[in-house]
Formats: C-alpha cells, sequence, structure tokens
C-alpha cells in the first residue's frame, strides 16, 4: 500500500489504492 501511494503520488494525485 505505501509502495503503491508514493509511486501513484509521483504520477499525479496521491491515490491510496489497495490492489
Amino acid at each position: 500500500m505505501k509502495l503503491e501511494a508514493q509511486t501513484m503520488g509521483r504520477k499525479g494525485p496521491l491515490t491510496i489504492s489497495t490492489e
């Protein structure tokens, strides 16, 4: 979850996905 949130935040909007 942390890794995904950081990666998404870098791309643009901060989106926390539980995938």
